[in-house]
């Protein structure tokens, strides 16, 4: 599903169940995504859920900002353990006391789940190309690891 449907289904669904107020306002965040890129399952729950998870992570004092490691290890169990260290810097939001960069843990999921639903994508296609022997002049293919055989993208595994 695009992730402008995505958006679309939570934030204006109005019959039952019910939806509540909180996950429509966790929804909007596929507002943030390209409408036409394809979202899926795993990267939907993950998204509506992430502030839960976050939870368990976060300081009293700063709630919106994580250490790096544990911004690191929320990311390897949410299957976004390859975002790069490039997309991080850019929601840096500092350094503690003993010069351990804080980040902006909303803004760090955003991106790193942008920069991993369009590799999926782009894989995806690379995929269906190679497997249905198709042959397009005008195509790049962006993101997608050499090491990436014929063949299904394996699911990841849950937390």
């Amino acid at each position: 599903m695009c992730a402008g449907d995505v958006y679309q289904k939570y934030v204006d669904y109005g019959d039952y169940p019910r939806v509540s107020a909180e996950v429509k306002t966790r929804a909007r965040r596929f507002n943030a995504i390209n409408a036409d890129t394809y979202v899926d399952l795993f990267n939907v729950l993950v998204t509506l859920k992430i502030d839960d998870i976050v939870a368990l992570y976060v300081r009293k004092t700063d709630k919106s900002t994580l250490y790096e490691v544990e911004l690191k290890r929320i990311f390897k169990k949410i299957s976004l353990g390859a975002v790069r260290e490039g997309i991080l810097n850019d929601c840096l939001r500092g350094l503690d006391a003993s010069n351990i960069p804080m980040y902006d843990w909303e803004c760090a999921f955003m991106a790193g789940l942008s920069q991993n639903i369009n590799f999926a994508e782009s894989a995806s296609s690379y995929n269906t190309v190679h497997a249905n022997n198709l042959t397009l002049s005008n195509t790049a293919f962006y993101n997608v690891d050499p090491a990436i055989k014929q063949g299904p993208i394996p699911l990841p595994k849950f937390f």
